[in-house]
C-alpha cells in the first residue's frame, strides 16, 4: 500500500491539489490515461480506497473514496480483432510525428509481446543487431528471453535510436526508450498510447498489455505450441499461456 500511496501522494503534490473526494477522481481519470494495465488500475484504486480507510480511522478525516471508473475495469484484457490491429497499422504508417518511435512501439508491445515495465528497462546493448534478436529481462522472475527480430522491427528500433531518442541524462544514458527531459520513459510511453487511442479511434480501451494479449492470441490460433507461446510471453508457467485457448481466432498477418 505504500507505493500506492505515495503515488497518490505524488500526484497530488505536482498538481497542487489536496486530498479531497473530488481530487481523488481526478488522480483516478489520470491513472486511466497512464497505459497502465487494467488490473494495475484496479489494484491502484483498492489501494487508494484503503488509505482513505485508514485516514478516517486514524486521523477522523472524512473522505469519500469511491472511485467510479473501478465499475468501469474489465479484468479480463481482451485481445483486439483484425479489423482493430489493422486500424491500428495503417494509422501508425501516416502518422508522421514520432514515427520511428510509434513503429518501434509497435514492435516491441505487439510484434514481441513486452510488458510494459520490460520496454522500460530494455538497454541499448539488449538490442543485438548482427544477430537481429532483442534480449528482454522478464519482470516475473528475472529471467531474460531472446526474441528474434523481422526486418521491419530492427529497422524500426534503429532508426528510433538514430533519429527520436531524446538525448539522454548521465543515468539514462544506456536506456533504450528516454523521455523528453532525458529520464524515465514512462511518460512519454503513455503520452504515445493516448495519441494512438485518439488517432485511431478504436471504439475499445487501448493499453499495452492488450497488444501483448493480441500477438499471443494470435500465435496460439495459428498453431504455434502453448510451449513456445509461453518461452515468447516470458511466462513463468504454462498455465499462465492458456487463457489465450478461450479467444475467438485473429487472423492478421504481421
Amino acid at each position: 500500500m505504500i507505493s500506492l500511496k505515495n503515488q497518490l501522494e505524488n500526484y497530488l503534490n505536482k498538481e497542487a491539489l489536496e486530498l479531497s473526494t473530488e481530487h481523488l477522481k481526478h488522480f483516478a481519470s489520470w491513472a486511466s490515461n497512464q497505459g497502465y494495465s487494467l488490473v494495475y488500475q484496479r489494484q491502484l484504486y483498492w489501494g487508494v480506497w484503503v488509505y482513505c480507510r485508514y485516514l478516517k480511522q486514524v486521523q477522523g478525516l472524512k473522505i469519500q473514496a469511491y472511485l467510479h471508473k473501478i465499475k468501469q475495469i474489465d479484468n479480463r484484457r481482451k485481445a483486439l480483432n483484425q479489423s482493430q490491429l489493422k486500424a491500428i497499422a495503417t494509422w501508425l504508417k501516416k502518422e508522421q510525428k514520432n514515427y520511428w518511435l510509434n513503429q518501434a512501439l509497435w514492435a516491441l508491445f505487439y510484434g514481441c509481446g513486452l510488458r510494459r515495465t520490460e520496454a522500460l528497462n530494455l538497454e541499448l546493448k539488449d538490442l543485438n543487431i548482427p544477430q537481429k534478436l532483442l534480449s528482454v529481462q522478464t519482470i516475473k522472475g528475472g529471467r531474460k528471453r531472446l526474441l528474434p527480430l523481422s526486418k521491419k522491427q530492427l529497422e524500426a528500433l534503429i532508426n528510433y535510436i538514430n533519429q527520436e531518442r531524446h538525448s539522454p541524462k548521465e543515468s539514462y544514458q544506456n536506456k533504450l526508450f528516454v523521455g523528453k527531459r532525458g529520464g524515465n520513459a514512462a511518460h512519454l510511453l503513455a503520452n504515445q498510447l493516448h495519441q494512438w487511442q485518439e488517432g485511431t479511434e478504436l471504439g475499445a480501451v487501448l493499453c499495452w498489455h492488450v497488444l501483448r494479449h493480441s500477438i499471443a492470441t494470435e500465435l496460439v490460433q495459428k498453431g504455434m505450441k502453448l510451449e513456445e507461446v509461453s518461452r515468447f510471453l516470458g511466462h513463468s508457467s504454462i498455465e499462465s499461456t492458456t487463457r489465450y485457448l478461450h479467444y475467438n481466432p485473429i487472423t492478421y498477418e504481421l
